[in-house]
């Protein structure tokens, strides 16, 4: 009976042990959870701020890349008006440039003759194109044709010059012209296709033969036979004389081209026109200083007519 007491005693005390040590187990799982379940609410927390503030950052940034846009927009407007105004002041610098471009074309009436040649050396020299109206002179074939070579232009002034023929009726002026075409086309192979009037659209020596309206008829019937004729807007007064002083003739073309940005000039170069000669270089010289490039013309440029 004691033995079952004792037994009973030692079964006793290990169940209690054992519930003890079972109760002890359960208390420290508890406590990790709750140590766990803790770390996990403050890791949370953490999160929460993190993303109020990562928030708070977007909404920043947001507001930023607006700005940035409304910016982005004023310069992109500051830009536009920036190229245009820059455009606007190409186009005014490229008109300025373009109405201070001046072009002199000299033009030579009345040969072919030895100053011809004189004269064709001395563009050579400055590479300069020029024009010439010349008349009929058959003997001289070699200089129409180192006219035309060397890139200058040759321009009808009638073959004969002679007033009581050309300026009696159209059809003998018709008749005169064709008869220096003929001419010229036979030796170069090219027609002119532009005229000058001996004396000019306006002259008065016409009114001896053909009457006081012949020059309008005249000028009438080229323009409608299209033909273009050119008048000049600077007279050299080469003609005025038979040898005009070669100091005047400087000074008359130096003074006329001034202000101009297209200047057609009267000169001649039939055989007593010594002095046109000697005052060319000084008169091209004359004319770069004063800025204008020098070119031939031909039925596209604009044309001084006086009639």
């Amino acid at each position: 009976m004691v033995k079952h007491k004792q037994y009973f005693f030692i079964i006793l005390f290990v169940l209690i042990n054992l519930l003890t040590l079972s109760g002890c187990n359960n208390k420290e799982q508890i406590q990790l959870l709750s140590n766990k379940a803790a770390e996990l609410e403050k890791n949370k927390k953490d999160l929460s701020s993190e993303i109020t503030e990562l928030k708070k950052i977007n909404e920043q940034l947001s507001s930023e890349i607006n700005q940035l846009k409304v910016i982005n927009e004023k310069l992109t407007e500051s830009n536009n008006a920036l190229q245009k105004q820059n455009a606007d002041l190409i186009n005014k610098q490229s008109s300025s440039n373009s109405i201070a471009d001046k072009t002199a074309y000299l033009t030579f009436d009345d040969g072919p003759s030895d100053n011809t040649i004189k004269i064709l050396n001395i563009l050579k020299e400055n590479n300069i194109k020029a024009t010439f109206f010349v008349n009929g002179r058959p003997e001289r074939k070699e200089i129409y044709q180192r006219i035309i070579n060397e890139g200058h232009t040759i321009g009808n002034h009638t073959y004969s010059h002679d007033y009581s023929i050309i300026y009696k009726a159209i059809e003998s002026f018709d008749k005169d012209k064709q008869k220096l075409d003929d001419l010229i086309v036979g030796i170069t192979g090219k027609k002119p296709d532009i005229l000058r009037f001996p004396g000019g659209s306006n002259n008065h020596v016409s009114f001896s033969y053909g009457g006081p309206d012949f020059m309008d008829k005249l000028t009438k019937h080229i323009k409608q036979s299209g033909i273009k004729y050119f008048d000049w807007n600077v007279d050299s007064t080469d003609a005025e004389v038979i040898t005009q002083d070669k100091d005047k003739i400087i000074t008359e073309v130096l003074k006329g081209c001034k202000n101009k940005k297209q200047a057609i000039i009267l000169m001649h170069d039939s055989s007593p026109k010594i002095t046109t000669v000697q005052a060319l270089p000084d008169i091209i010289k004359g004319l770069k200083l004063q800025g204008y490039k020098f070119s031939a013309l031909s039925a596209e440029v604009g044309a001084v007519q006086f009639k």
